[in-house]
């Protein structure tokens, strides 16, 4: 109705007063949106196929920036790997291992001390950009070799705690993530750790062998990229993470999102995550083969698409100066079409008065010929329209006026008030707090501020309150169950759609029933609707009882008593609001039970589900 009438005022401003202005008007009115809609559209287009350009190409470049980082290091901690994994195989350090469980050939000789010295120091000084220090330590200091930047750093080793922090690596070999140097006393930097476990808690021979990178190693790979003005790369481990750029903490990793990234299960990849009152942030991930550990690249996603700010404005300025073109032309076309749309302006300005029943007949053969035709149809259609949706109105109005009346019935508010007094003149406090809940929260949901349309995770809490009530009322002769698909539960329904039938369900079906009644609510989807299903074991009803009450529904036959008016209710409601091919279907059988299934449209959209 409000389109209606705002469409009938708009005709009636553009057709106004002289026939030259409301000729012009026309144009300006049809031609301008028009231009506006293509430029607008086209801009839309534009921006969004060099958006996602932009987006794709800068996913690449990042993701680019993080395998290159990631081949770096990988390269580079491989060789550091490889010289520990030579020096563990050394055959003069073999030796020695063999020895130091021997009470009589454990002591180191000058050649021993001289050859393993030797080999250190080699590895040390060709890794000395990324080596800090090296340790060689057995049976509790009886060989300790080490070479670090300070000779009169002390050694502090536990090989115990070690042995119980470190166990289960087959190679016994072991990379742990940025840390304060645990190993020399004075030292205190930070320092990564690439080690390997010798012997058992109970071995004759045991100790380690020990590597320690410089932070400056890592931080001077992770700092050297540029990711973008708050973003950042990371490297993360079972044991910790590290990174060197300083950001605000709402750009951090946090525990959460560490916790999520040593969970990947893929080699390289991206996701995106957002704290609460955050930014939304993107992660674009590889992983480090020598060491297993994820380099991440960390930065905020519209940081990702600040270049198309450029677009947009450029995007903006063609539109602007495009509309200004499109109304100077609107203007020379208004002067040229003047004398043959008169007479279609005075009848179209009759119509804008209230004359709906102006004939046009304009039998020329041109554009006014086919405007005027077009016109006519649409006044025809209006017509049409107005009857259609004053019959609606009337009906949505009873409706809405019935069940209005049915939410606050007095006799349900009296009788539930009488059953939690006698609870609670029986001292059943919690039987009696129970039903009352359940009767404030019946009418709370009923009421719905107002508001006609409720998710369907209200309208089942509605029904489950009033179930309560009526269980309580009942004992034990009523049970229910709820069956509902998680992926339907916050779509739409007509508020107090299921109630109804619910009453009807327990008084014409299981309340005739001598043994227990159950009454199950099933909703599920179908295609592109959503069917909720009401099914009780009450009595049912006969075949004849049966094709009447459908028959009703349709609006094809009349009951003699009440029972089916609530059904025709909630019929009409759903069907008003969402059209014919939707509401009530009804089925029974005698001495077996009923079923009534609601069909509506699903709203949200598919990806959704």
């Amino acid at each position: 109705m409000d389109l209606i009438i705002n469409t009938l005022k708009k005709m009636k401003h553009y057709f106004a007063e002289n026939v030259f202005y409301s000729v012009k008007s026309l144009i300006v009115w049809l031609f301008i949106p028009i231009i506006t809609i293509i430029t607008v559209t086209v801009g839309i287009c534009a921006y969004t196929v060099s958006r996602r350009q932009l987006e794709s190409q800068a996913y690449i470049n990042i993701a680019d920036t993080v395998s290159q980082t990631k081949n770096y290091l990988d390269h580079r901690l491989y060789d550091i790997f490889e010289q520990l994994t030579v020096l563990s195989e050394d055959k003069d350090l073999l030796s020695v291992i063999s020895r130091v469980g021997n009470d009589q050939l454990w002591r180191l000789t000058d050649f021993d001390y001289i050859r393993l010295t030797e080999n250190i120091n080699k590895i040390y000084i060709a890794y000395y950009s990324s080596l800090k220090s090296m340790l060689f330590y057995l049976n509790d200091g009886q060989v300790l070799l080490y070479k670090t930047d300070n000779l009169y750093y002390g050694v502090d080793f536990s090989f115990l705690q070690w042995r119980k922090r470190f166990y289960g690596n087959p190679f016994e070999c072991y990379w742990l993530n940025l840390h304060q140097d645990q190993v020399f006393k004075g030292d205190n930097t930070k320092v990564v750790s690439l080690f390997k476990m010798i012997g058992q808690e109970d071995s004759t021979v045991r100790g380690i062998i020990l590597f320690n990178l410089r932070e400056s190693f890592f931080k001077k790979i992770l700092k050297n990229p540029v990711i973008s003005p708050n973003g950042y790369l990371a490297l993360v481990s079972n044991e910790g993470s590290m990174a060197f750029k300083s950001v605000e903490p709402r750009y951090q990793l946090d525990s959460g999102i560490l916790t999520r990234i040593r969970e990947l299960s893929n080699t390289h990849g991206n996701f995106k995550y957002q704290k609460p009152f955050g930014p939304k942030m993107v992660v674009v991930y590889n992983t480090i083969n020598t060491c297993k550990w994820k380099i991440v690249a960390v930065l905020p996603e519209n940081e990702i698409l600040s270049k198309t700010d450029y677009i947009k404005s450029l995007i903006l300025i063609l539109s602007f100066i495009l509309l200004i073109v499109a109304a100077l032309m609107s203007n020379v076309l208004a002067t040229i079409i003047t004398k043959p749309l008169s007479k279609l302006t005075k009848k179209v300005k009759c119509v804008t008065e209230g004359d709906m029943y102006v004939p046009f007949d304009i039998t020329i053969s041109n554009e006014i010929g086919i405007l005027n035709n077009g016109i006519g149809a649409l006044v025809v259609q209006v017509n049409t329209l107005l009857e259609q949706i004053k019959e609606e109105q009337e009906k949505k109005r009873i409706a809405d006026l019935t069940i209005l009346q049915a939410q606050i019935n007095p006799h349900f508010l009296y009788n539930t008030i009488y059953s939690i007094h006698q609870l609670c003149a029986l001292g059943e406090s919690e039987n009696a707090s129970k039903m009352l809940l359940a009767l404030g929260n019946f009418f709370r949901i009923g009421l719905s501020q107002g508001q006609e349309i409720i998710t369907i995770r209200e309208e089942i809490e509605h029904v489950r309150n009033y179930l309560v009530i009526q269980q309580m009322k009942y004992a034990d002769k009523l049970q229910f169950e709820f069956e509902i698909e998680p992926a339907i539960i916050e779509e739409n329904i007509i508020k107090l759609t299921l109630q109804p039938l619910v009453e009807n369900a327990i008084y014409h079906g299981v309340k005739k029933k001598l043994d227990q009644g159950v009454i199950q609510i099933r909703g599920y989807r179908d295609g592109r609707m959503i069917r909720i299903e009401v099914r009780d074991n009450g009595v049912g009803m006969i075949k004849e009882q049966l094709i009447k009450i459908q028959e009703y529904l349709t609006g094809c036959g009349e009951l003699e008593k009440s029972f089916g008016f609530g059904l025709r209710n909630v019929h009409e409601r759903l069907r008003i609001h969402f059209g014919s091919n939707y509401g009530l279907s009804i089925d029974s059988w005698e001495n077996a039970g009923a079923v009534v299934t609601v069909t509506i449209p699903t709203l949200v959209a598919d990806d959704n589900r």
